[in-house]
């Protein structure tokens, strides 16, 4: 994977971790394969951060291809109370560390993280489709656009709850 960004956000006992960024065809897909806790993978001693695992893989029965990069882009939820980094693994190998930003219960008057977005998919869908709240300062791939803020958690997801909509399958 291509310009691989993430970012990890702490809402209480949850990292909500975006993982972005570029495939090298149209014949390749991704895939959040596992996470570490509360998926799949146990591990005897801790490895002192939370992990994604994403696979990539060729796409069967692929014929013709684009010849340009793809944009890829992930949210997962991880359960987890304490780790201060998420290591992001493709294909087995760890090509990203990034560390959790927020101190734990998101609440605006405590003041634990002061800003936010809300990004919204782009490029010919309905109007704020496919919303997601990021920290304001990080990276969003070009198929985004920021729809709302800098604001307070609490106030990207109250707007992102009367103005976003899921997008279809």
């Amino acid at each position: 994977m291509y310009y691989l960004e993430a970012s990890a956000l702490r809402i209480g006992p949850v990292i909500e971790i975006t993982i972005s960024g570029m495939l090298p065809n149209s014949c390749w897909e991704a895939r959040v394969s596992d996470f570490y806790p509360g998926g799949n993978i146990v591990y005897a001693i801790d490895p002192g951060a939370a992990q994604v695992f994403i696979a990539e893989e060729l796409k069967s029965g692929s014929g013709f291809c684009t010849l340009s990069l793809v944009p890829w882009v992930r949210t997962v939820s991880v359960p987890d109370q304490g780790h201060k980094k998420v290591q992001i693994f493709v294909n087995g190998k760890q090509e990203r560390e990034v560390e959790v930003t927020g101190k734990g219960d998101i609440n605006a008057s405590k003041g634990d993280i002061d800003q936010f977005r809300v990004i919204s998919l782009t490029g010919g869908l309905p109007e704020h489709v496919g919303c997601s709240v990021i920290p304001a300062d990080a990276f969003f791939p070009s198929i985004y656009t920021s729809v709302f803020g800098p604001d307070t958690f609490a106030s990207c997801q109250a707007w992102m709850a009367k103005n976003c909509t899921a997008p279809s399958k």
